[in-house]
């Protein structure tokens, strides 16, 4: 596994764990958007960077108990 891709995505789900990212899809988003850079660059490859994706997916689905996201500040989000 290509080790700026897993440093990132230990430092995604890390910001998302400590709340500074609130929203699973971002926290994947910030990766995917490092990935494609890192790819762009011809630092990394396109399998290395589907393999650190799914990897963290799997982490977020853990963290958040297979829960949907929910966008924060919104109606759907508060408690009722």
């Amino acid at each position: 596994m290509n080790e700026f891709l897993q440093d990132d995505a230990w430092h995604v789900l890390d910001q998302y764990r400590n709340g500074v990212v609130t929203d699973p899809y971002t926290a994947l988003d910030i990766h995917r958007l490092f990935a494609h850079e890192l790819m762009l660059n011809g630092l990394a490859t396109l399998e290395e960077c589907r393999e650190t994706e799914r990897a963290l997916v799997v982490a977020l689905n853990l963290v958040t108990n297979g829960r949907a996201a929910q966008p924060v500040n919104t109606t759907l989000s508060k408690e009722v």
